[in-house]
């Protein structure tokens, strides 16, 4: 790629921060766009069940199984959970999203400080 078309790949958690971001933001847009709703939100059914299959493999049958494949499979569902996220919002449900995340995560934090104090 040139240097003025160049699109990065560092990242910082899920789908990176900052300029990153932004650039994957756009590329998921741009897939949005192009593939349409349905197309995309059954290419993300597809990709969590390859994900299943992945985790399941890389925990129960370790023997021959290649870390690099299920991030792999973990990177897929993270671009596609992003293109459900640019669909919801041009629905107008966009907030509804990072509503829940917040909601989850405090409750994830929640109950591992009950595990700790109590266990």
């Amino acid at each position: 790629m040139s240097k003025n078309n160049q699109e990065t790949t560092k990242t910082t958690g899920v789908l990176g921060v900052g300029v990153e971001r932004i650039v994957s933001h756009e590329i998921c847009e741009r897939a949005v766009n192009y593939y349409g709703y349905k197309e995309q939100a059954g290419q993300a059914m597809e990709e969590c069940g390859e994900l299943i299959t992945a985790l399941h493999k890389y925990f129960y049958r370790s023997g021959n199984f290649e870390p690099m494949r299920l991030a792999e499979e973990i990177a897929d569902v993270a671009i596609m959970c992003e293109q459900l996220n640019i669909i919801l919002e041009k629905q107008g449900y966009g907030e509804m999203v990072e509503h829940a995340i917040i909601y989850k995560l405090q409750r994830l934090n929640g109950n591992i400080a009950t595990d700790i104090i109590s266990g």
